[in-house]
Order: C-alpha cells, then sequence, then structure tokens
C-alpha cells in the first residue's frame, strides 16, 4: 500500500494530535491518577510549628509513607491563629494529590467557636481521609495544692474565696474549653488564664504561678516524675499511657476533653487517591513501630479510621460542643 501524499499525511497526523489532546484533557484526571505519586513530591501541611507531638507523629508517619510511595513527603509548616492560616492556605491549593493537611480538632471547631474569623464551613471544605491519633489531656495541679483527686480538688475550689486560677493554652483551645465544661459540670468557678501556647501555661503552673492546668501528657508527665505537677485525672478515662491515673468523668459526669490529629486535603481530590492515602495511613499506623513510637510522643495512634468515619466522628464531636456552648452559655467571640 502507498503512503498517503505529504499534504495528507500531516493532516492526519495533526487530526490524530488533536483528538489525543481532547482525550487526554477528558480523561485529564484518571490520566493524573495513573501517575500519581510519581510526578513529584508530596506536601505535609502543618498548622503548628516544629517540635511539639503533631510534628513528631507527622515526622514518623511520612518517613513510612515516602518508603511505601516511593516518593519524596516534605513537611511545610503554616502555623498561626489556632490552624486557620494552614486551613486558609490549604483551600486555595489544586486537588492533584500533592498536598495533604494534618490538622486538629481547632480546625473543625473553630467555625463553631469563632464564627467570624473561621468563617467557612468546616465539613464541605476538605477531603477527608482519616483520623491519625488522639491526644488524652490529663487534669494537673500545681504541687502545693492540698487535692489529691478530682473529687478533693472540686471540694477544695468550693471552699475558696476567689476561684483557682487555671492556665490555658489560649482562649479556645481544648484545654480551655475542657476546663470550662468541667467547672460547669462539677458547679465550681475557675478563673481563666490565656497564654500563648501550652508550653508556657505548662511552665507557670509548675513554678506555683497558676494552680490548675489541663494539659497534654507530653507536656506534662516530665513533672509528674519530679513531683513538680500532680495528676488527677484523664478527661476522657482512663489511659495506658498513665496507667493507675483514673478518668474525671469517674467523679465528674458529662465531662470530655481531647485533642486528636486527622489527615484531609483539597476539597475534590479525586475518590481513587482519597482511598488509597486513607489506606496507607491506616496500614501505616498500625504498624507496632509506629505505634511505640507515637505512645511515646504522649498520642494514640489511630488505626480503624475511613474517611467516612473521620467525617461522622468530626459531626459528633461538633454537635457536642455545640450543646456545651448551649448549656454553659459561654460566648467566645463577640
Amino acid at each position: 500500500m502507498r503512503p498517503p501524499p505529504d499534504g495528507i499525511r500531516r493532516k492526519l497526523l495533526a487530526a490524530g494530535a488533536a483528538v489525543l489532546a481532547l482525550a487526554a484533557t477528558a480523561g485529564g484526571p484518571a490520566l493524573a491518577q495513573s501517575d500519581w505519586p510519581k510526578a513529584k513530591h508530596i506536601t505535609m501541611v502543618m498548622p503548628y510549628p516544629p517540635g511539639g507531638p503533631s510534628d513528631g507523629l507527622v515526622r514518623v508517619y511520612i518517613e513510612k509513607l515516602s518508603a511505601r510511595l516511593g516518593t519524596p513527603v516534605v513537611v511545610d509548616y503554616r502555623s498561626g491563629a489556632n490552624t486557620l492560616v494552614a486551613s486558609k492556605y490549604v483551600m486555595g491549593l489544586p486537588a492533584d494529590g500533592y498536598t495533604f493537611y494534618v490538622t486538629s480538632n481547632a480546625m473543625h471547631q473553630g467555625p463553631l467557636f469563632f464564627p467570624k474569623q473561621f468563617n467557612y464551613e468546616p465539613f464541605d471544605t476538605f477531603t477527608p481521609i482519616g483520623m491519625m491519633s488522639m491526644n488524652p489531656l490529663v487534669l494537673v495541679v500545681n504541687a502545693n495544692v492540698p487535692a489529691k483527686s478530682v473529687a478533693e480538688l472540686v471540694a477544695f475550689a468550693k471552699s475558696q474565696p476567689q476561684p483557682l486560677s487555671f492556665a490555658t493554652s489560649g482562649v479556645g483551645s481544648p484545654d480551655h474549653l475542657s476546663g470550662e465544661l468541667l467547672a460547669y459540670r462539677a458547679g465550681i468557678t475557675f478563673n481563666f488564664i490565656p497564654y500563648k501556647g501550652g508550653a508556657p501555661a505548662t511552665q507557670d503552673v509548675v513554678a506555683g504561678q497558676v494552680q490548675v492546668r489541663i494539659d497534654t501528657i507530653t507536656n506534662s508527665k516530665p513533672f509528674f516524675e519530679s513531683g513538680k505537677l500532680r495528676p488527677l485525672g484523664v478527661m476522657n478515662g482512663p489511659t495506658p499511657l498513665l496507667p493507675g491515673v483514673p478518668g474525671v468523668p469517674d467523679t465528674v459526669a458529662g465531662v470530655r476533653g481531647e485533642g486528636f490529629f486527622y489527615l484531609v486535603a483539597p476539597k475534590g481530590l479525586p475518590a481513587p487517591i482519597a482511598q488509597r492515602m486513607a489506606n496507607e495511613t491506616r496500614e501505616i499506623l498500625a504498624m507496632p513501630d509506629v505505634q511505640a513510637r507515637v505512645r511515646a510522643l504522649g498520642l494514640d495512634p489511630m488505626t480503624s479510621s475511613s474517611p467516612k468515619e473521620l467525617v461522622d466522628f468530626l459531626r459528633k464531636d461538633y454537635e457536642t460542643w455545640k450543646e456545651v456552648l448551649r448549656v454553659t452559655g459561654l460566648k467566645l467571640e463577640e
């Protein structure tokens, strides 16, 4: 068979190229998914600065994730405004599978507590991937406070002419809200003192400048061993991270308090990539060495969370704190 003349051949090639270009445009997401994640490095956006438990969690996680996916994974720290800086940044990024966001309960609770600042819909703004870890909170007192149990603390608070001082890591933080709920349920009053972060709040309780705090295990555990702080109870019930410390709800019903970290992506992430990341995350957090390293950070690794389970959990948490605001009359934003 004779080849077509050059002019016809050029037209046929041009038409073929146009068809391929159209197919690539129509099937862009599918083609991108087939290449994922080999095209470039993956970025994990973090809403907190380096050095804390969340940073340690992410470092353990990305080490395994990079090896499993065969591509570099880097961390981009975007701290500020209780996750708002990072959240707004991620909202503006493409859902191409190369940016993920390790965030905390502050992200979805923010629109409830500070609707003017966190002016976004908390459940339809990002693509859910899965829960990563729980961050149990523990009720602690300075060693000079005579209470050695939750019941004794409540009785001591009621006997004082002035409210006990209570250090928080900031207005609207999980430790602040848990303290407000504890005070409401126990029928006592605290003088809440907000700090710029958990570490300085803990230090002032250690120094005796403030009497009470609800803290992370990571921040406070070294001071239990030195006798400068006394743990009275874990806010959500006993945890293997603090053997022998009872749950606060055993004494004051209806209280709770925890932090947690979870993984999301920009809205519109293709479902196959979201599911792949959910599977990888779940399997990584189930590894015995990962669990040991995460628990050493004072965190409980979560190994059974799917995207749907994450959304269900976040919605339930949101409704719980919405009810807390209703019954306590607490207003965090004018």
